[in-house]
């Protein structure tokens, strides 16, 4: 039986920075927003766990895009 080669494409809006806001969240929401908190260490554990070809981050900072990139180590660059 031949497998199939198919591409693995893991789409997720991250959350700019910006939107860390308790006037569009409650507070106890934000701790789980914010990406100086830890957040940018789960968002890499989520995306390593999905293993995908293709990664499409939304509302992503190209410093927020540079943290995930070298959390992710070697592969992904």
């Amino acid at each position: 039986m031949q497998q199939e080669n198919k591409l693995r494409v893991t789409s997720w809006n991250v959350l700019n920075q910006g939107y860390e806001n308790p006037e569009y969240y409650s507070t106890d929401a934000l701790p789980f927003l914010h990406w100086n908190q830890g957040r940018n260490t789960r968002a890499a554990e989520y995306l390593r766990k999905h293993d995908s070809d293709v990664y499409c981050l939304q509302e992503v900072s190209s410093t927020m895009a540079n943290e995930l990139l070298a959390a992710l180590g070697d592969r992904y660059r």
